[in-house]
């Protein structure tokens, strides 16, 4: 997540936090490690929007296929 002002500010921030994995809710998954797994087709991901220290946050969420390589840096 990126804070800002406005959304120039956010997206040129480069002060970005992460969202804890306990903030996170889920239905229809199955948590493995650091992956999650659709059990059907309505499986879904959310993320819960608490209050914002600032006017504007991007969320950014980065998703990588199965069997993919992990390449965090």
């Amino acid at each position: 997540m990126q804070l800002g002002d406005s959304v120039r500010d956010a997206a040129e921030s480069q002060d970005v936090a992460g969202v804890p994995a306990e903030r996170l809710t889920y239905a229809g998954l199955t948590l493995t490690g650091a992956s999650y797994h659709a059990t059907d087709d309505e499986g879904r991901l959310q993320i819960p929007v608490g209050p914002l220290a600032r006017e504007i946050a991007i969320y950014s969420v980065a998703i990588t296929p199965l069997g993919h390589a992990d390449h965090r840096d």
